[in-house]
């Protein structure tokens, strides 16, 4: 959006609610004993609805009037109130609720399709993340925002990686994102359209575009640390992360958010507008829109004169011109960014009782993304432009090796990858309670559509005739998704619920246009061929059954069972068993579960094809990516892809000591059979073997392909300690501290290699891809924040204990990585937030992220005699760091990525306007 036109939307808004501040105001607070209740419901009975705040806090502006007040807190009786609002006049009232007998924690949507039940009633770990925690933690994006408060969340920072750089892979207890199920209001949420085919932390796998989803229009956020599929469906292996939208009525809030890093790049700024409103005095809407534009930040390390000579010279006259350049331009002209972006977001939530039994419901986002990133900048002696690019300097030195004259004064280009990017979802549905079932119809769609330019290049294979602008393709993804859900109380003691779901899904790969595929292709990114191009698509058609027990008042138990039909692979039958039982009044509370998951190789995995260009060393090699239904893939044995099946087994504690400390420890132990693998770039020296014909039949060096090859075993601890009632005169600390560490995260035995390929004397997988699933994740991760509110003002501070993690590239390091081991040495990142509220309307926040300046850190180490004794060759250790970093171009990530940014300390500040 162009600035004026930003400037003009905001005149309308605060325009078009000026109204507002002629009206009345009715403010006031919730409370027990004293102390506030935060995030209480409060509503009027002209059906306008507020959430309290982290204080209590509520404010309603109004027409003059009687009004009844109505309060609910889960924990606390209902409370009812009369107010009377004067003309022009501003009334204060104060609640003071009564606790009930009842658990005074969050009740959750998800864990349990028959019951809705608090957290510490649930048998299964689940985390409720609010607005406000959220919003602490500085971040702008969702995936970000989650990485700095939950601890079996990560997500990993990507220096350059093709559109693997437009949003960051992610993982919940070590699985992939294909293996954690995202849900909006309980529905499905699409995939994106992307499948990340760089070795990096996410390689192979694809997932939700969690960057699509506006922060400011979500309530909470409901995450289950436990296997889910016999309730939700595929995918949820890992868990599953509910997105609960806003429903206020009565409150429109216009916020500004700008940001940079210490070092004056990566500015950011956005702004966004939610506002709700009721309908007739029986329903609502809300809704929500966000513009965010985000600035290049580059860090960029200086570059190896040795490691470029062993590149890309190997004459006199080449080294010489390297030499030459590097004194000049030190860094290469390279540039290590996170790119910069704009994004646009709408998302609306609504509801309208038909009558008093029988509610219609909807929701609908949209989001756009254009991205542009930098790829490696294109040396003089690395690349050349046919001068398409430049314009010669007759009395300026040629750093290309040779005399052409054409090139005097040629300094390299550096080619851009944009990336446009859309991501829609849309749910319509209806409940009713007519009769003795409670019923609940809807039908989502949703899609992801990815589209990428390809500029300030060449082709090579075009020579003089090559464009310097290609289109070069996309991907497309697209799901359908109709749900029939039952519950039904059946007594006291015992509520079932039946239910549901048809899902069709559609994948497209679209081609680019001729010029980026000819040949060698555009440079940084070949363009999609032809040949490449499809459309694929598949139904799913799934029903379940979901028992809750009450077998007395201490001992619950939850049981599902789910068969699913897929039109490409079969049936599919899981379960899942889950009892809970308190012990001394709730001062401890045991859980545990039981469970089958299922993932289905997605569409992407199944039918992507493509060839591709690597840069290994300094060289382009071009490697094939056959799918999975492929004359190529069938004559190597391959069979065709099935499901993942996972076993998932929890035991946990809770404990209650002291009202308002709560203490969980859980306890996960998950194995996945037939784990769908992305195979290492297969090659044969031997030339009759059928590897090799086949690769020579394709013009291509290596080749690569996705199959259920390993079995794979996941366990781990999670620990959350929450204490909310630490009150110190006036003020009131609120403390929490969450923990998860990774027992085992490995593959069990071999790859299960056909005999063609052992022919071959090839294998499935190697170390970098070991390492990559084993250990790139933090095998600890601890989250420590504390509130502290004092009025109106309140400081968060937030330390997030990132543990060790690794990798192994053995593509650029050469052979002895598989002696060697990159690892990033832990650590812990500080953040620090104050938040003042301005009177009744008007709020600000400053934010310090990575208060301490800490950046990621590696060392080489070896795991065998082999890797000491490298280790002591300085020459050796020389080649092996410059083929890690691209001879210094990535000196803080290398390749790969950290568990955190690169970019040391940011500076952000909100500014929040209630309208």
């Amino acid at each position: 959006m162009k600035r004026g036109n930003l400037c003009l939307f905001v005149i309308i808004l605060l325009g078009s609610t000026s109204f507002t501040f002629s009206q009345s105001l009715l403010k006031g607070g919730v409370f027990f004993k004293g102390n506030p209740v935060p995030y209480a419901t409060v509503k009027l009975s002209n059906n306008a609805t507020q959430s309290a705040d982290s204080l209590g806090s509520f404010r309603f502006i109004l027409m003059p009037g009687k009004y009844k007040l109505e309060i609910s807190a889960t924990g606390f009786e209902k409370a009812m109130r009369d107010v009377q609002v004067a003309e022009n006049e501003a009334s204060e009232i104060r609640i003071e609720m009564i606790m009930a007998s009842k658990d005074i924690n969050a009740v959750v949507i998800i864990g349990s399709r028959s019951f809705q039940r608090s957290v510490d009633a649930s048998p299964l770990p689940i985390d409720v993340l609010r607005e406000t925690s959220l919003a602490s933690t500085g971040q702008l994006s969702l995936d970000k925002q989650l990485q700095y408060k939950l601890p079996s969340f990560n997500t990993a920072n990507i220096a350059v990686s093709d559109a693997t750089t437009f949003f960051d892979p992610y993982e919940l207890r070590n699985l992939g994102a294909s293996r954690t199920l995202v849900l909006i209001n309980g529905k499905r949420k699409n995939a994106s359209s992307l499948l990340n085919l760089v070795p990096t932390v996410g390689r192979g796998e694809t997932g939700v575009d969690l960057t699509s989803i506006p922060v400011d229009a979500i309530k909470r956020i409901e995450v289950l640390r436990d296997g889910a599929s016999a309730q939700y469906g595929s995918d949820a292996i890992a868990g599953v992360m509910n997105i609960i939208l806003k429903t206020d009525t009565s409150l429109s809030t216009l916020k500004i958010n700008t940001g940079i890093t210490h070092k004056g790049d990566g500015a950011n700024v956005n702004l966004s507008f939610n506002s709700g409103h009721s309908i007739s005095g029986k329903g609502y809407v809300n809704y929500t829109v966000d513009f965010t534009q985000q600035q290049n930040a580059v860090r960029t390390g200086k570059v190896s004169l040795s490691g470029e000579k062993q590149t890309f010279g190997g004459n006199p006259q080449t080294d010489a011109a390297i030499a030459a350049y590097l004194d000049k331009y030190p860094t290469a002209n390279h540039k290590t960014s996170i790119g910069e972006y704009s994004s646009g977001r709408f998302l609306l939530n609504t509801a309208y009782p038909l009558n008093d039994e029988t509610e219609i419901y909807a929701n609908v986002a949209v989001a756009v993304r254009r991205f542009l990133s930098n790829a490696n900048f294109r040396t003089p002696y690395w690349k050349k432009d046919f001068g398409l690019l430049h314009i010669p300097s007759p009395n300026s030195p040629n750093y290309t090796g040779s005399n052409d004259p054409l090139y005097n004064g040629y300094i390299g280009y550096e080619p851009t990858f944009d990336g446009d990017i859309t991501d829609n979802n849309a749910t319509v549905g209806v409940t009713s309670e007519k009769g003795v079932w409670k019923k609940d119809i809807s039908v989502t769609i949703g899609g992801n559509t990815q589209s990428y330019t390809i500029a300030n290049t060449v082709n090579p294979s075009l020579g003089t005739a090559s464009p310097t602008y290609f289109k070069g393709g996309g991907y497309a993804f697209n799901h359908l998704v109709s749900n029939i859900d039952l519950k039904r109380v059946i007594s006291k003691s015992l509520a079932l619920a039946i239910g549901s779901e048809f899902r069709k899904e559609v994948y497209k790969v679209i081609a680019g246009s001729p010029a980026s595929f000819f040949g060698e292709g555009s440079n940084s990114f070949p363009g999609i061929k032809l040949d490449d191009a499809l459309t694929s698509s598949r139904y799913n058609l799934g029903v379940y059954t979901d028992a809750s027990i009450d077998i007395n008042k201490d001992w619950f138990l939850n049981t599902a069972l789910r068969a699913e039909h897929y039109s490409d692979f079969g049936p599919a039958l899981v379960w899942k068993l889950a009892s809970r039982y308190r012990i001394y009044k709730d001062k401890v509370i045991i859980r545990g579960s039981a469970s089958t998951g299922l993932k289905a190789p997605s569409l992407h995995q199944m039918y992507t094809q493509q060839i591709s260009a690597n840069l290994v060393g300094g060289v382009i090699n071009f490697s094939g990516l056959f799918n999975n239904q492929s004359k190529e893939v069938f004559a190597l044995g391959i069979n065709k892809l099935k499901a993942e099946l996972a076993k998932n087994y929890s035991f946990g504690i809770t404990l209650r000591p002291l009202n308002g400390l709560n203490v969980t420890v859980d306890f996960y132990d998950i194995t996945i059979d037939n784990r769908i693998l992305f195979t290492t770039n297969i090659a044969s020296n031997d030339p009759n073997s059928p590897v090799s014909k086949i690769l020579q039949r394709n013009g291509i060096v290596s080749m690569q392909f996705f199959t259920n090859a390993v079995k794979t075993h996941t366990s781990g601890l999670d620990f959350v300690l929450g204490y909310r009632s630490i009150h110190i005169g006036k003020t009131k600390l609120a403390l929490d501290l969450a923990g998860n560490f990774v027992i085992d995260n490995s593959l069990k035995g071999e790859a299960v290699t056909p005999d063609p390929i052992k022919q071959s004397g090839v294998s499935l997988i190697d170390n970098q891809i070991r390492c990559l699933m084993e250990r790139s994740r933090p095998l600890t991760k601890i989250v420590l924040g504390s509130e502290l509110s004092y009025n109106n003002s309140s400081i968060y501070i937030n330390n997030t204990y990132f543990g060790e993690s690794s990798f192994q590239d053995i593509a650029n390091g050469g052979p002895m990585m598989n002696h060697l081991r990159q690892v990033f040495y832990p650590k812990i990142i500080s953040d620090l937030t104050y938040t003042q509220k301005i009177g009744p309307f008007t709020s600000f926040s400053i934010t310090v992220n990575n208060l301490f300046n800490v950046l990621p850190e590696w060392r080489i180490k070896a795991i065998d005699g082999i890797g000491a004794t490298t280790l002591s060759n300085a020459s050796q250790m020389e080649k092996i760091t410059n083929g890690i970093t691209f001879n210094g171009r990535y000196p803080n990530l290398a390749y790969y990525g950290s568990h955190f940014s690169q970019l040391g300390t940011q500076f952000s500040a909100s500014f929040k306007i209630n309208l």
